[in-house]
């Protein structure tokens, strides 16, 4: 569910409050190495407040699971959504996201005025930087679900205007709704001068 940073004053009654460690990806030859959903979560969060340079890599060493049963059927399973833990896309990603053939799978996202786009990557690239390059490969994204108010992809809410995106070998097992038009399996909105193969 959503996250609780402090408990109100006017709190009352029992209160069940669970608390989740985030673990510290290991740094292996310029690259973040991720073996746990913790440390994807440690990773989005640090790369959201400093958007790190262009050339950020990122690879899996294991399959990682967030919550487990997040899609029944073709839809979200409400049964169990307030004890999901939220997921907080990745903004602006610029670089290579290789998961070496491993999957992410129990993620769940539904945006909000702040945070619009959904997917793994809310956006990748910065809009009109011509330089940018991202790469994402070797990945599949099973079991979640993404709803955005703007863009909506299971891999990419929005590729920014000029960025060079290329994505390779992906697939995805996920229920993908928007509030809007731009909706994709992949990617949400594909900006016509980006590229992709």
């Amino acid at each position: 569910g959503k996250s609780t940073t402090t408990i109100p004053k006017d709190a009352t009654g029992d209160k069940t409050f669970y608390a989740k460690w985030w673990h510290i990806p290991k740094f292996v030859n310029n690259c973040y190495e991720i073996a746990l959903i913790d440390e994807l979560y440690y990773f989005a969060n640090l790369y959201n407040r400093q958007q790190y340079s262009k050339n950020t890599c990122v690879k899996l060493t294991a399959d990682l699971v967030d919550n487990k049963k997040v899609v029944v059927g073709d839809s979200l399973n409400t049964a169990d959504s307030s004890k999901f833990c939220a997921w907080t896309p990745i903004q602006k990603f610029k670089g290579t996201f290789d998961g070496q053939g491993h999957s992410i799978s129990g993620l769940i996202f539904v945006g909000n005025d702040g945070n619009p786009n959904a997917g793994l990557f809310a956006s990748v690239g910065e809009e009109n930087d011509v330089s940018d390059e991202v790469v994402i490969k070797n990945l599949g994204i099973k079991d979640s679900y993404f709803e955005g108010r703007r863009k909506s992809g299971s891999l990419v809410g929005q590729s920014a205007s000029g960025t060079n995106l290329y994505v390779y070998n992906v697939y995805s097992e996920c229920v993908i709704n928007s509030w809007n038009t731009d909706i994709g399996g992949l990617i949400g909105a594909f900006n016509a001068d980006s590229e992709k193969q």
